[in-house]
């Protein structure tokens, strides 16, 4: 399906008024889906974009790795841990795509903390 989304709009002009209105309607039910997967997930999810600033976070990740206000900013200017805060600032900063990276904490409990950084596998 995001395939057809990729192609729409190069085929606008060609398009009626009510097909507009399919696909718009369409792709807003695949993105709540998505969505609503990505919040149902018991790992973390960071997705960054390419100047390192956070897009979107789900409710794991937030919960695992708390961070001090909501998307916008670089990820390690939300990261309250000092320690994870440095490590996600020197691997971006590398130019590292993060794939998959633990993160243990002090607590008993550790932080599985997917994430993509930049374009995802695919994109």
């Amino acid at each position: 399906m995001s395939g057809f989304y990729r192609r729409a709009p190069s085929k606008k002009d060609r398009l009626s008024p009510e097909q507009c209105r399919e696909l718009l309607v369409s792709a807003s039910a695949e993105l709540t889906r998505l969505e609503t997967v990505l919040e149902s997930l018991p790992s973390g999810i960071l997705v960054c974009d390419e100047r390192h600033q956070l897009i979107k976070a789900n409710k794991s990740a937030v919960r695992l790795l708390p961070l001090s206000h909501s998307e916008g900013s670089p990820l390690w200017e939300l990261i309250l841990d000092e320690n994870a805060a440095a490590f996600f600032m020197r691997v971006l900063q590398g130019g590292d795509k993060i794939l998959d990276r633990e993160l243990g904490k002090k607590s008993p409990r550790a932080s599985r903390l997917p994430s993509f950084c930049g374009d995802p596998p695919g994109g």
